[in-house]
C-alpha cells in the first residue's frame, strides 16, 4: 500500500507535527495543582478540551494516514478511496484496488478492554499508610509482579494524586501491552455551606493497548490491599472485537484495521454505522480523484486549525506555542 509518510509530491502539509501536537496535548489535564478548587473556576472545562483536542488530533492522523497519496515512483494510474461518512469509516485503495464500490455497515468497532480506579478528592491526603506493597499485572499471558514501597507520613503527607501517580508510572514501566491514564476531572462539590462549588478528584483509568475480546489484562493484590481498595481489580469496560458487513456479509475483526476488496483495500473502523444508514466506499482512479481527496484532507485540517482558534481563550498560550512552534 502506498502510504502518505513515502510520497513527495511537493505539497506543504505539516505530517511532521501530528506527532508533536498529540504529545503536547497529553500532560494538560494532569499537571494542574494537588489542592481542592475553592470556588468555580475553568479547569474542568479546560480538561473537556484537552480530550477533545486529543480526539481531534486522533482523527486528523487516521484522516491523513488512510488518504490515497501518488507513492515515491510518479504514476498516473492513481487510485483513491473515497468514504460518504468519513466519521464512521476511512479507506485506502493500493494500485490493486477495482474501481468499484462497497457498502459497509459497522454494528461496533472493536473496543479495547479497561479497569477504572475509585475517583479520590484529589488534594486529600491518602488513606494509605506507610508500607510495601506488591501485586501483579497479569497480560498477554505474562504476570508480571510490582513493588511500590509507599510512604505517607504526617510530616510529609502523600495526596491521593500522587498516589495514583506512581501507581501509574509503576504499571506503565512493565511494558505489559496495557497503558495507565491519570485522570483529573472537576465534579460538583456539594457543600451546604458553598452554592454551586466544585472540587478536583482523580482517578486511575488502565485500558489495554490493542482491542478486541482477547486482549485482556487483570490486576491483583499480593500484599496490601491497593488494587482492592482503589477498586482497580474490577473492570468497567471488556474488550471486543469489531462486527460489521460488507455488501452484507458479515466479518468480525480483533482490530480496527480491516481489509476489504480482495485485501486490496485498507479500511478504518471508527464508530457504528448511525441510523442503519451504510456506508459506502468507492474507489476512482485518476488524479482529478486525487485531486479532490486531497482538497478533503485540507479541509477536515483547516477545520481542526478553526477548532483551535474558536477555542483560544480556553487553549493557553503556552500549549498553543507547543502546537505551532
Amino acid at each position: 500500500m502506498d502510504s502518505v509518510s513515502g510520497n513527495n509530491s511537493g505539497i506543504d502539509f505539516p505530517f511532521s507535527a501530528l506527532p508533536r501536537l498529540e504529545q503536547s496535548t497529553v500532560p494538560l489535564p494532569r499537571e494542574s495543582s494537588d489542592y481542592l478548587a475553592q470556588s468555580y473556576d475553568n479547569r474542568r472545562r479546560v480538561s473537556d478540551m484537552a480530550k477533545t483536542l486529543n480526539a481531534k488530533l486522533g482523527y486528523l492522523k487516521d484522516r491523513i494516514s488512510y488518504t490515497s497519496f501518488l507513492s515515491s515512483n510518479f504514476s498516473w494510474q492513481v487510485k483513491t478511496a473515497a468514504s460518504s461518512d468519513t466519521a464512521v469509516t476511512l479507506a485506502r485503495a493500493s494500485r490493486e484496488s477495482p474501481e468499484e464500490s462497497w457498502s459497509l455497515e459497522i454494528e461496533t468497532p472493536a473496543i479495547a478492554k479497561a479497569a477504572r480506579s475509585r475517583q479520590l478528592a484529589a488534594g486529600q491526603v491518602s488513606d494509605l499508610a506507610t508500607g510495601s506493597y506488591s501485586f501483579t499485572l497479569s497480560a498477554g499471558g505474562t504476570a508480571f509482579t510490582i513493588d511500590l514501597s509507599i510512604e505517607n507520613e504526617a510530616d510529609d503527607p502523600l495526596t491521593n494524586r500522587a498516589l495514583l501517580r506512581r501507581v501509574e508510572r509503576a504499571v506503565n514501566s512493565r511494558g505489559a501491552g496495557v497503558t495507565a491514564r491519570l485522570e483529573d476531572r472537576q465534579v460538583r462539590d456539594y457543600n451546604p455551606f458553598r452554592e454551586d462549588a466544585v472540587k478536583k478528584v482523580s482517578y486511575l483509568e488502565i485500558v489495554t493497548d490493542e482491542p478486541g475480546a482477547d486482549a485482556g489484562f487483570a490486576l491483583a493484590d499480593v500484599s496490601g490491599s491497593l488494587i482492592s481498595d482503589l477498586a482497580l481489580d474490577r473492570t468497567v469496560r471488556f474488550g471486543r472485537d469489531s462486527r460489521y458487513r460488507v455488501n452484507g456479509t458479515s466479518f468480525s475483526s480483533e482490530a480496527n484495521q480491516v481489509a476489504v476488496g480482495e485485501n486490496t483495500l485498507d479500511v478504518a473502523l471508527l464508530a457504528g454505522t448511525r441510523d442503519e444508514a451504510n456506508a459506502r466506499i468507492t474507489v476512482k482512479g485518476g488524479t482529478a480523484s486525487l485531486g479532490r481527496e486531497l482538497e478533503a484532507v485540507m479541509a477536515d485540517y483547516n477545520d481542526f486549525i478553526q477548532w483551535i482558534d474558536d477555542n483560544a481563550s480556553v487553549i493557553s498560550p503556552g500549549l498553543k506555542k507547543a502546537l505551532f512552534k
